[in-house]
């Protein structure tokens, strides 16, 4: 798997991320907080978000990558029972606009990936070696030094 050498292969690698997710959130959950009716992330009074990609349009987009086969096949695993409404069209794409925005907008922040990885490799640290959350390493230094 390569980096989007391209904002469209970007906005297609998130369409599809955002289907994937929304294909493991059940149904009724996905109504209540991603839905318009619902809960949902983000204030609704605010500004228009940008305008999603149709399906068709992030399905073609996809394509360009050529090496996510498996990942098209889970973003696209929990659209098969979708109607001919627009209505619902209408409502799954927004769904997909709010995951795009609302949670996977998070990970794109520079900041926030790097303290993100700082507290993994922090977590991954203090399970190795418990007594790093007790001490900082420089105490431990002088007290494995001192003896």
């Amino acid at each position: 798997m390569v980096a989007p050498s391209s904002d469209n292969e970007l906005r297609a690698l998130r369409r599809r991320c955002a289907s994937a997710i929304q294909a493991k959130i059940p149904p009724w959950l996905a109504n209540l907080y991603l839905g318009g009716r619902g809960l949902g992330l983000r204030w609704r009074s605010g500004p228009a978000s940008k305008p999603a990609l149709s399906e068709n349009e992030a399905d073609g987009l996809s394509k360009v990558d050529g090496g996510g086969k498996e990942a098209d096949a889970i973003a696209n695993s929990g659209n098969d029972n979708s109607s001919d409404g627009s209505d619902e069209d209408v409502g799954q794409q927004q769904m997909l606009s709010e995951i795009e925005e609302g949670i996977l907008d998070v990970f794109s922040d520079e900041y926030c990936n790097k303290h993100l990885v700082y507290s993994i490799l922090e977590l991954i640290l203090v399970r190795l070696m418990p007594e790093l959350a007790e001490k900082g390493v420089t105490e431990l230094w002088e007290e494995r030094l001192s003896l």
